[in-house]
């Protein structure tokens, strides 16, 4: 019996594994895991991003809508900003909210607003949502503020009144003048002028605001979809925008190519950040 007993154990110990067996799997497993990760996070990304062109996709044909009706004119620069963003004059347009919202910025997205005014984050990020603003809404794009009608006094370094467009439908316009794309804010007056920001995330404190009026580029200068990021525009087509061929874009009637590389985009200590 005992024998039996020790036959039996014998064959149990041969069947398991012993540490250094255990050690080679879980070692085996780590690296796959290192191998895969990157692959399906960048999967992950690539799908946000494909979900965020269908988002502008959908974005100009309501502006294509709105344009139809008004004989390709846009709105005079807003004295009430409850009722002049974008998101307002278009609600007759659309009715899904969340395509407001590219999904790769969808931090703080569901906010409640403040009672009496704006939260002291309404303003968004590269993967953060802007809002809620004046009107409660948030999103994660933002208009090509130079599309507007011009009326003095407009807050932006390029305000006089040869700068506006006044439109988003002109077959003069072309194909590199941006309706709606990523943005930390529900749009932007990017100059000529404008440097390169010193990060990719513009809802880094220390460049909060698109570091105020000197360098409103910074709204869009993200690194959302890594080194790019989507826009429509005003003969309603989507691309990727690459960082550096955001200053070449005919922001306003006036631009001037600026012709930048990924050598200019370095942080305040000289290093690059446009890997």
């Amino acid at each position: 019996m005992m024998h039996r007993s020790k036959a039996h154990c014998a064959r149990r110990c041969d069947r398991a594994f012993t540490l250094i067996e255990l050690l080679v799997v879980i070692s085996v497993i780590a690296l796959l895991m290192a191998i895969l990760l990157p692959a399906l996070n960048r999967a992950r990304e690539s799908a946000k991003s494909t979900v965020c062109t269908s988002n502008l996709h959908g974005w100009a044909l309501v502006f294509g809508l709105y344009g139809d009706d008004y004989d390709g004119r846009w709105s005079q620069w807003p004295s009430d900003y409850t009722t002049g963003w974008w998101m307002v004059l278009l609600k007759p347009y659309y009715s899904v909210e969340k395509m407001r919202a590219c999904p790769s910025a969808v931090l703080d997205l569901d906010e409640e607003p403040a009672s009496g005014g704006m939260n002291q984050d309404t303003y968004g990020g590269a993967k953060e949502a802007w809002g809620p603003v004046w009107d409660g809404t948030t999103g994660s794009y933002g208009i090509n503020h130079y599309l507007y009608g011009h009326v003095p006094n407009i807050w932006a370094i390029d305000n006089d009144k040869k700068f506006f467009w006044g439109r988003i439908a002109d077959g003069k316009m072309g194909n590199s003048v941006p309706l709606l794309m990523d943005c930390t804010w529900p749009g932007t007056f990017p100059s000529y002028t404008d440097s390169v920001p010193p990060s990719g995330d513009d809802g880094d404190p220390a460049q909060q605001w698109g570091l105020g009026i000197e360098c409103e580029m910074a709204r869009v200068c993200l690194t959302r979809h890594h080194r790019a990021i989507n826009s429509s525009f005003t003969d309603l087509s989507c691309r990727k925008v690459p960082l550096p061929e955001l200053w070449d874009l005919k922001w306003h009637r006036q631009w001037e190519p600026q012709f930048k590389t990924t050598e200019d985009f370095v942080d305040a200590a000289g290093r690059s950040w446009l890997h």
